[in-house]
């Protein structure tokens, strides 16, 4: 009886194996689960930004304008003061030489470089000459007087000295010293707004020249003129 059971035991035993056998064997291999190996990336790089400026826009100058014209020789007019028949006319340096310039360009004179430019020394006006060819300035020297003639009393501008001339004529120089004695009296006949007058006093002074005249008559000032 035993030895039935333990047969019929490992019959049984045999279609377990059997069957545990055909159920591996038919069920799908799974998957294998991944292993996580952690992964050690590098700490990003620091991010450095660079400030960024802003350029505000500079106003760029304008060029400065460029004078290329000589500047034009001005000065106040002469002071004049009249008493009665009296006239009295003081003449600074820096306008007897506008008024020499303003001559001049009305009346250029021939060979001159430019107007005849006065000083005061001495009690004398001396006047610088440019007259071509020379290549040097020539020095006249001129002393100034009343000067009594039978016409009545007059300016007398007489040359006192003279540098040496160089290519020069004494009749290219005299146009300068003309061009003096016209300054003058035509200063004087805008002043007293006539030509009827004679002089009674002239000097000239360290920083001034004074022409005094007798016009016959009570005089008033004149308005500006030009020299022509």
């Amino acid at each position: 009886m035993f030895r039935v059971v333990y047969q019929q035991t490992g019959v049984w035993l045999t279609i377990g194996c059997l069957l545990a056998l055909i159920v591996t064997a038919c069920t799908p291999v799974s998957d294998p689960i991944p292993t996580l190996v952690p992964t050690f990336l590098p700490p990003p790089s620091p991010t450095h930004s660079l400030a960024t400026s802003t350029l505000i826009p500079t106003a760029i100058a304008s060029p400065l304008p460029i004078h290329t014209a000589t500047p034009a020789l001005t000065a106040a007019p002469p002071q004049a003061v009249i008493a009665g028949q009296t006239l009295t006319l003081t003449l600074t340096v820096t306008q007897l030489n506008a008024a020499l310039a303003e001559r001049y360009a009305a009346h250029p004179l021939a060979d001159y470089g430019g107007a005849p430019v006065a000083t005061f020394a001495g009690g004398t006006i001396r006047l610088t000459l440019r007259i071509a060819p020379s290549p040097e300035a020539i020095s006249l020297t001129l002393a100034v007087s009343v000067l009594n003639t039978t016409a009545g009393a007059v300016l007398d501008v007489r040359a006192v000295g003279l540098s040496a001339l160089k290519s020069v004529t004494t009749q290219q120089v005299k146009r300068g010293h003309a061009l003096l004695s016209a300054t003058l009296d035509d200063l004087l006949r805008i002043a007293a707004r006539t030509t009827n007058f004679i002089y009674t006093y002239v000097a000239v002074n360290a920083d001034s020249l004074t022409l005094t005249v007798n016009t016959g008559e009570p005089g008033v000032v004149a308005p500006t003129e030009s020299l022509g």
